[in-house]
């Protein structure tokens, strides 16, 4: 995964509770992609973070593309509340597992209009 936006689905509306937002991750999936998974998280507080799941993504095809959801953020999210989203690959190769450390370190983003 290289990269995860969140974006409001209206025009012109602040990232705040009740808001509906576009949540991407823009990532590169394996040739065997139909088994690749990509789990979308948020939390209402970047800096005490307890992840709701929100959902499962599969790739459509191998190589690069957007995956995304829609979601509608719930109490104590936003802007100014420093709420965070974090995306967790779960690429299956040969029976391993993934790297789950490293994967969520670098998944993690604060909310921020965009």
């Amino acid at each position: 995964m290289d990269v995860i936006a969140v974006r409001a689905v209206a025009p012109a509306t602040a990232l705040k509770e009740g808001a509906a937002v576009r949540i991407e991750a823009k990532i590169w999936a394996t040739v065997s992609y139909g088994t690749d998974k990509l789990d979308v998280y948020v939390a209402p507080n970047a800096l005490s973070p307890s992840w709701t799941w929100v959902a499962t993504l599969t790739p459509t095809r191998a190589g690069p593309q957007v995956l995304g959801v829609d979601h509608v953020l719930g109490p104590g999210t936003g802007h100014q509340s420093g709420a965070a989203v974090a995306a967790q690959d779960r690429v299956h190769c040969r029976g391993r597992q993934p790297e789950r450390a490293r994967d969520e370190a670098r998944s993690r983003r604060v909310l921020r209009d965009e």
